[in-house]
């Protein structure tokens, strides 16, 4: 799920091919939230797919239904 996909790409000594648009380094993700790493994967994630919500939620691996929850969630509309 998307958690599972939040920590995958946790890195283990770099950022690269990580998260990196939002985070500059590896101690801006200490005391981050699963929830604050969630919307910045969602927001990355939307980017990527050009805002194709469909295709943004089969890459996270949730539902459309999920990821339209999670937009309003976080005020990502």
């Amino acid at each position: 799920m998307l958690r599972d996909l939040i920590v995958s790409h946790l890195p283990s000594d770099n950022l690269s091919g990580t998260i990196s648009d939002d985070i500059d380094d590896a101690d801006s993700l200490k005391g981050m939230t699963v929830e604050q790493m969630e919307k910045i994967m969602i927001r990355q994630i939307l980017a990527e797919t050009r805002g194709n919500r469909k295709d943004a939620a089969r890459k996270l691996g949730i539902g459309e239904r999920t990821l339209y929850r999670k937009l309003k969630k976080y005020n990502l509309n």
